[in-house]
């Protein structure tokens, strides 16, 4: 089976016999131009933003027919190749074929039913021409009219007989449907009674509504209902008189004695403020206790004989009936002191203050609590949990109140967590640059517990003006790791701090402080529960003083271009402007996967067009090797779908690296400045990353450059190894 374009398709689309599919499995894993056009396939697929072909004019597309006919496997043969010579060049081209051809797969493997009411509409959006030849050729009309002109008549005599058949019949059953229904709708409102009558006074409506003697039987003085409902119950009165009891859903004012109209005229204003507190409800089967005491005074409570004497049975040998329920009045609800909340919520003692998102100029990213993705984020605040970042070539800054600002240079990533007694403020810096500053205007101390890995510090800023900076630097592997390597107990990451202006207090223990001042200089990290290394200081680095760091004009262009990519979800926006044809912008894309933790994503950044980019895709997979054991199984896998099987092993090895000991030896030394001429791109990208990391030393090697400039390059690098026989020299 030959190997083309329309076979690659429909390989990728699973629409081959299991034979056909080995064959053509097997023949892309064996021709880099396959497993090439099979990468830029996907791609093309991926990228947003992909226009569709001009009409007319350059970059303009074939006919629609001819694609069709491609797809259909009908062009002639000298069309065909010329049309996958074009959708090579053009991945606009490429994208149409390829999706119209997963879409034609996705429906052909189903019936489609087209209903006759489609049918007949999509018939009727066009019009028949007569034609004649005496008719002039006429000039193509211009667009004036609009779309709303009705077509030219005569067109219903070019409509097949089964679509004009049936018409009247569905007008004559709608036109049916909507009597019916009107019919009974009059009918349900002529024989509703109670539209159409209203009660003549409150006394008629008492009368109705009061049980009459057929009703009641009567043993003593308990008068039992014979059909009782807990809406309407029926209660005694000192006199024997039965005294209705109004229910909650008839008796719109709680508390008043006496039936209540079904639809009562509107109480004057000073009555219906009053009534729920001067007119407490008479009928209750339970003594009132209203909030006011001096209400009982002028309306005491009617004394209601015992439960057991109420419930009495008329024979003996019917089971006593018990007492309706009785409707709980607003005077017996317990009364609430003012002020006092009766659902306190629970008080958490240690309030976590806000730390709110200075607005920024460009993109700020944050991952929520238990987020499994990051989102761009304009305002608003960073909770507890949440993780937060600013990807190249954005800054981002956060302000707890007026009294902290926290600056987040490009590339970096903290997490918020949640603080103690002791602190006001508690954040982990997974890596970057940090900026912690007390305003001149703050007017209360802060203490801020700043942690790294297993170390944190309590950092009392007790001074305004004051500044604090602290980097970060993930570790890179330097060899393949041993069987008993133990990924949790990660090595340790290189950095610094120092306070750039002002004085600072700094706890690394609960009993061993230190005070820190810019004469200090920059000190490295420690280990955890130890203090820093004053003798060893070094120069401030420069990033520090953020005033200094300017943007050049085209970093500049280049973050106004980049911020345009951003979506909300972050890695289905930037994923695919990993391949973008800008340089600067392929290295921001793939150094933001990198940031957010998607690394599988950067495995095609190792074969890009840029060399920042294949850079920052080698520094971002080393560091992610090291997090999790996990990491290289699934790294191995995503290679699978991505690269030629002959060249994961060697990747793998190369992005572990080697150490300084590997370097003494001239065998290995040897290995690697031959890899410097191996045919894979992201071979001789990690070769000579390794060479240079081991050596120091470049020799004008460049991964893209012409096949004679790179042998030459080669060729003194092994001048280099003839004379010093390793790529580290022995100390």
């Amino acid at each position: 089976m030959r190997l083309t374009l329309r076979t690659v398709l429909a390989y990728l689309d699973d629409v081959l016999e299991p034979a056909e599919a080995r064959e053509i499995g097997q023949k892309i894993n064996e021709s880099k131009e396959a497993s090439a056009l099979v990468s830029q396939i996907r791609e093309a697929i991926r990228r947003r933003r992909n226009g569709a072909p001009e009409l007319a004019g350059p970059g303009s597309g074939p006919d629609p027919n001819i694609v069709s006919e491609y797809l259909e496997n009908v062009l002639p043969a000298n069309q065909v190749v010329e049309f996958e010579q074009l959708c090579r060049r053009s991945e606009v081209h490429l994208a149409e074929v390829a999706a119209c051809h997963k879409i034609l797969t996705m429906v052909m493997g189903q019936p489609i039913d087209v209903s006759d009411e489609l049918r007949e509409r999509m018939y009727e959006l066009g019009a028949t021409k007569k034609t004649s030849s005496e008719a002039p050729v006429s000039v193509a009309p211009q667009m004036t009219t609009g779309m709303g002109s009705p077509p030219s008549g005569g067109f219903k005599e070019g409509l097949p007989e089964y679509l004009t058949r049936g018409q009247n019949t569905n007008r004559i059953w709608t036109v049916l449907i909507v009597v019916l229904m009107a019919g009974a709708w009059v009918a349900l409102v002529v024989s509703d009674k109670s539209i159409w009558t209203t009660p003549e006074s409150k006394d008629q409506v008492v009368q109705q509504d009061s049980p009459g003697p057929d009703e009641v039987e009567k043993e003593g003085d308990a008068v039992i209902p014979a059909a009782s409902a807990p809406k309407a119950a029926t209660m005694v009165g000192k006199q024997g008189q039965p005294v209705a009891q109004s229910s909650p859903q008839a008796d719109g004012r709680r508390g008043v004695a006496g039936g209540v109209s079904v639809n009562p005229p509107p109480p004057p204003e000073s009555e219906a403020t009053t009534s729920n507190l001067q007119k407490p409800n008479l009928a209750s089967s339970v003594e009132m206790k209203p909030a006011n005491p001096d209400l009982v005074k002028s309306n005491p409570v009617v004394e209601v004989p015992p439960q057991n004497e109420i419930a009495k049975a008329s024979t003996p040998g019917n089971p006593p009936v018990p007492n309706p329920p009785a409707v709980k009045n607003e005077a017996e609800m317990p009364a609430t002191t003012p002020g006092e909340n009766p659902n306190p919520p629970e008080v958490n003692v240690l309030d976590e203050p806000r730390l709110s998102l200075v607005p920024p100029e460009r993109i700020n990213i944050i991952r929520r609590k238990d987020a499994m993705e990051w989102f761009t984020i304009q305002t608003g605040a960073v909770s507890p949990g949440d993780d937060f970042a600013a990807p190249a070539p954005f800054r981002g800054e956060l302000a707890l109140g007026d009294d902290l600002t926290i600056q987040l240079m490009e590339g970096t990533r903290i997490q918020r967590l949640k603080r103690s007694e002791e602190v006001d403020l508690r954040f982990a810096v997974n890596r970057g640059r940090v900026l912690v500053s007390r305003p001149p205007t703050s007017l209360h101390p802060t203490v801020v517990e700043v942690t790294v890995q297993d170390r944190s510090w309590k950092l009392h800023f007790e001074k305004p003006e004051t500044v604090f900076a602290i980097e970060v630097i993930l570790p890179q592997p330097t060899g393949v790791p041993g069987e008993h390597f133990n990924y949790k107990l990660k090595k340790a990451v290189s950095g610094g701090v120092a306070v750039v202006q002002g004085n600072l207090k700094v706890w690394w223990n609960e009993k061993d402080s230190l005070d820190l001042v810019s004469q200090h200089g920059w000190l490295a990290l420690p280990k955890a529960n130890e203090p820093f290394n004053l003798s060893a200081p070094s120069v401030i680095p420069a990033w520090t003083r953020s005033e200094e760091q300017k943007q050049t004009p085209a970093k500049r262009q280049s973050a106004i271009a980049f911020q345009k990519e951003f979506l909300d979800n972050v890695l289905m926006s930037i994923g695919p402007v990993v391949s973008d044809r800008r340089a600067m912008i392929s290295e921001f894309a793939t150094q933001t996967l990198v940031l957010t933790g998607d690394l599988l994503e950067v495995v095609p950044a190792l074969s890009s067009d840029h060399k920042e980019t294949r850079i920052a895709a080698i520094i971002g997979l080393r560091q992610w090797l090291l997090m999790d054991a996990e990491n290289v199984v699934l790294l191995r896998e995503e290679m699978e779908r991505q690269m030629l099987p002959s060249i994961i092993d060697v990747v793998i090895d190369l992005l572990w690296g080697f150490s300084p000991e590997d370097g003494q030896s001239s065998e290995i030394s040897l290995q690697l400045v031959e890899q410097l001429g191996n045919e894979d791109l992201a071979i001789r990208e990690l070769a000579h990353f390794q060479v240079t990391q081991l050596s120091g030393r470049n020799y004008g090697y460049h991964a893209q450059a012409p096949v004679p400039e790179r042998r030459a390059a080669i060729g003194r690098w092994l001048d280099f190894l003839k004379r010093e026989g390793s790529l580290v020299q022995p100390e």
